[in-house]
């Protein structure tokens, strides 16, 4: 396929190829994260004996090779062509699953237990790997879809892959009743998997030939980034939602087993309809941004988990409270689809604007940027949830809680939450670049693209 076919081709309306193609890499990505996320302390720190502490200091450096990484290989995909392997961000994609591949092997399908030090190794190559598909599989968007809708529909998929690859992870760890099953299970499914959708979704997607490399050093790309006001204000009201979003499966537990009074068998059940809404509410944002904007219904979307929210400190212990969970999980769950899905496609629009002005596409150096920023409010929710209960009085492992700590858990649970939501959308609602602004920044990109000489 010549580069000027490809490029008709991206600025035409999508394909169901290419929609499905761009979905299928998140789906093990997020299947992969459960895992990372939820069993492998446990397992590792209890089960294999390193200890609990021990194995969350390790998967905290693990966690840092992100602010290394993201910014490094958003500029390779920018800039490197790789001898044969074509395209701007298949290369690193590939990379990145090899990297993946044999964490997975090493970490959920161990011969034997590792010493702390392996562990460490494995779980940072393992955060590395998803880091080399994750960065440039976003920035893959702006280079896939040219129009202000079509970079939402590409993204909707995508969250659907990702939606979709973290409920097959928690149909596993309810199919099997240990944590050591569980890993297997999700080890052999992710050794078979990982493989599968990767090489059948870049298969289905067409990669550009990169275009002349940008000029720019990694430190200048960190610098112009810095100088572009529209970045700035949706990385920053994208990362306050993101801690806002954090912070409720943070204290999940605490608050289910405290403030409820159920077994923490009910987390599972709780985190599957959340995830069944979120995939049933992903296309009705897409409908909603199409008709009012892509930031307003982001904003809408914000708004409406804000009330739900409420209700969670009012619930009372047992089975009317774990009911009317279930219903704010699910409403709840509603809304995530926007959170997934529509900043990733304004982000777009802000790379359009970034070539504009330098008259080249950073796409990857922007979508790293975008990534440290959800890090960061990963980092930041892990800590400030414990320390807030802790600050009033919790004491873990007890039978019950203070009066003061069990408002804290719910505070920190549903209240702050709303705060944070409603900060992120007085920083959305006026968001300057919108479908007329960017229709006219994609005219001139178009003008002056067809004056650059392509690479077949």
């Amino acid at each position: 396929m010549t580069q000027t076919s490809l490029h008709a081709q991206t600025t035409a309306s999508l394909t169901w190829r290419i929609l499905l193609g761009y979905a299928l890499p998140a789906l093990p990505v997020a299947a992969l994260s459960i895992p990372l996320g939820v069993l492998l302390q446990n397992y590792y720190g209890e089960d294999l004996g390193l200890g609990l502490g021990a194995v969350a200091v390790a998967l905290f450096i693990a966690r840092l090779c992100i602010f290394v990484v993201d910014p490094l290989v958003g500029w390779l995909s920018d800039h490197i062509d790789v001898p044969f392997v074509p395209g701007r961000r298949r290369p690193w994609i590939i990379m990145g699953t090899l990297f993946a591949m044999i964490a997975v092997w090493q970490l959920l399908l161990p011969s034997s237990p590792p010493p702390l030090w392996q562990f460490t190794l494995w779980a940072t190559l393992a955060y590395i790997g998803i880091e080399f598909i994750e960065v440039p599989h976003s920035a893959w968007t702006p280079d896939l879809a040219k129009s202000y809708n079509d970079r939402s529909l590409l993204n909707t998929f995508r969250t659907g892959g990702i939606i979709l690859g973290t409920l097959i992870s928690f149909v596993l760890i309810g199919i099997f009743p240990t944590v050591a099953e569980q890993i297997s299970a999700l080890g052999i499914g992710l050794a078979v998997g990982f493989p599968l959708f990767v090489i059948l979704g870049l298969s289905l997607t067409p990669d550009r030939a990169p275009d002349p490399p940008p000029a720019d050093s990694l430190k200048q790309s960190w610098t112009t980034a810095l100088q572009n006001g529209p970045f700035w204000r949706l990385a920053l009201a994208y990362g306050i939602n993101a801690l806002a979003n954090v912070l409720p499966p943070t204290l999940l537990l605490t608050f289910v087993r405290y403030n409820l009074g159920l077994e923490d068998s009910a987390v599972g059940g709780i985190l599957f309809v959340y995830f069944v809404a979120a995939m049933l509410g992903t296309p009705f944002w897409f409908w909603v941004s199409r008709r009012v904007g892509k930031h307003r219904a982001w904003c809408i979307a914000m708004l409406t988990a804000c009330p739900i929210f409420a209700f969670a400190p009012t619930l009372p212990a047992g089975e009317i409270g774990f009911y009317g969970f279930l219903l704010i999980s699910f409403l709840t769950g509603l809304t995530l689809g926007a959170d997934l899905t529509l900043p990733q496609s304004i982000q777009a629009d802000v790379v359009d604007l970034d070539e504009l002005r330098a008259g080249r596409c950073r796409a990857g150096s922007f979508y790293a940027y975008w990534s440290m920023t959800t890090a960061l409010a990963v980092a930041s929710g892990g800590l400030i949830g414990p320390l807030l209960i802790k600050g009033f009085g919790f004491v873990e492992s007890a039978e019950s809680q203070t009066q003061a700590a069990l408002w804290a858990i719910a505070g920190g649970y549903a209240l702050l939450p709303i705060v944070l939501k409603v900060i992120a959308v007085s920083l959305s609602w006026r968001f300057p670049i919108t479908a007329a602004k960017q229709a006219q920044i994609q005219r001139i990109l178009t003008t002056r693209r067809s004056r650059l000489p392509h690479a077949l």
